[in-house]
């Protein structure tokens, strides 16, 4: 007769460390999946049944841009997106601090509160940049300019978001 294993064909248990990694990863990865879920929700579904596009930030606003100055300003912010990646390694979540945090007695919630706030307060930044970028516009428009995209802008809230793409006025051109 043969001799039995001693494990019992039992898998071999993860170390606590790499348990607590995987843990803070799909927290924040389910994090990441509810904001996208959710947004995309508030953006099909708005609180007036007929979509979010107005909840985003300048949404109405944006969509009033004649289309050159959507494209422009969407150009814009890519740019400024692609310039600051380099500034963004101050802003990446420092998994050992987290792992020293959530395994330190006593336990450390505001090092574990500031990793989790990381990319909320990126999403922040980039919406300000946004805000930014828009206002420049609108200040930089003479009085005809102005009075032409209030028009515009009283036209997009009549009518609601548009859902096609491509469409002559819809919010993607």
């Amino acid at each position: 007769m043969s001799e039995k294993s001693q494990d019992n064909g039992a898998k071999p248990k993860l170390s606590r460390k790499l348990r607590v990694v995987l843990f803070v990863s799909l927290a924040l990865n389910l994090l990441v999946v509810g904001l996208v879920v959710g947004a995309g929700m508030k953006h099909r579904f708005g609180p007036d049944g007929r979509g979010g596009h107005f909840d985003r930030p300048g949404g109405a606003m944006i969509a009033a841009l004649d289309r050159q100055e959507r494209r422009a300003l969407g150009k814009e912010m890519r740019r400024s997106l692609r310039d600051a990646r380099g500034q963004d390694g101050a802003k990446r979540i420092d998994y050992n601090a987290v792992i020293a945090a959530l395994t330190a007695d006593p336990y450390e919630p505001d090092v574990v509160r500031a990793a989790v706030d990381i990319p909320i307060r990126r999403l922040q930044d980039r919406a300000e940049m946004g805000r930014d970028k828009l206002l420049a516009r609108l200040e930089a428009m003479s009085l005809e300019e102005r009075k032409a995209y209030a028009q515009r802008l009283r036209e997009v809230l009549e009518r609601g978001p548009r859902r096609e793409w491509g469409k002559p006025g819809g919010h993607r051109d």
